[in-house]
């Protein structure tokens, strides 16, 4: 399977005009890794389409932006809390991370 994947890759990978010679590696690279197991149907799709829909409840928990809009806006803060409540073995711990070590981050954006 190994090489029959690297030949089918070599020879389209010919045929591409450079600048799509990435996007052709990475759908190649996330689909060996999604048919393995290591990308989740749901980070896929958090990757893919975005936030979900994000519940009433789910919002009234959300803690608020701890970082100044230019660093982190409420935008991709809701990305962020979504991607929390979607995958929670993944990204749980996020926003608390934040709050306790707001330094650290800051530093690190």
């Amino acid at each position: 399977m190994e090489k029959i994947t690297k030949i089918i890759y070599s020879n389209i990978s010919r045929g591409l005009f450079e600048k799509d010679k990435s996007i052709y590696s990475f759908l190649i690279a996330t689909s060996i890794d999604r048919n393995a197991g290591k990308i989740s149907p749901n980070s896929w799709n958090l990757l893919l389409r975005g936030t979900a829909a994000i519940s009433e409840e789910s919002k009234k928990k959300q803690p608020p932006n701890p970082f100044p809009q230019n660093i982190l806006t409420d935008l991709l803060a809701d990305y962020l809390w979504s991607a929390e409540m979607t995958e929670p073995d993944v990204y749980g711990g996020l926003f608390q991370s934040f709050a306790e070590n707001q330094e650290v981050w800051l530093e690190w954006c």
